[in-house]
């Protein structure tokens, strides 16, 4: 995607829109299994030799859950806001990270990847009261019942558990 400073030093600005693909490679995270085509809508203004680029990206994602790892898709929006300067930036800009594009051409590719790479749910849920699997044996609880026996305290919380034991006791007699 790409924004020309003649373009949006005319009056109004100009509006991209365009689809944009994301593989899901590039975000670099194991829980994101895909990312479908976006619809990106840009809206830059430039004035002065600093352009304002402003709109969203929308779409879906495909994750596992991290705690059943079942594949789920989920809508997809996220703002994007950027700012750019045809001249030098001062300490200001700096501080307020505008970006200094000295060309005829802004390039906006990497601006929309970083805003939906922040945009992404970071502990994926498939629903709210995922039961997860099972840690004996490993058998997604959402599906199926889980038949284990063995259900192992940690060590470290053993005597809360003597302790609840025993709290049960009392109330029973």
């Amino acid at each position: 995607m790409i924004l020309s400073w003649l373009d949006a030093e005319k009056p109004g600005g100009v509006d991209l829109t365009q689809p944009v693909r994301i593989a899901s490679d590039s975000v670099a995270r194991k829980d994101v299994v895909s990312i479908e085509a976006l619809q990106v809508n840009l809206h830059g203004l430039a004035n002065h030799g600093v352009c304002h680029i402003d709109g969203s990206a929308h779409g879906f994602v495909v994750y596992h859950c991290v705690r059943c790892l079942d594949e789920f898709r989920e809508s997809l929006r996220v703002p994007i806001h950027e700012v750019f300067s045809r001249y030098p930036l001062t300490s200001a800009q700096e501080e307020e990270d505008v970006v200094y594009e000295p060309g005829d051409e802004i390039v906006l590719d990497p601006f929309v990847l970083q805003a939906v790479i922040l945009g992404l749910k970071y502990q994926p849920i498939c629903k709210e009261d995922c039961a997860g699997l099972c840690p004996s044996c490993g058998v997604n609880l959402n599906h199926n019942t889980c038949h284990c026996k063995d259900r192992t305290i940690d060590p470290r919380l053993e005597a809360l558990a003597e302790l609840l034991d025993k709290t049960n006791e009392d109330r029973r007699s």
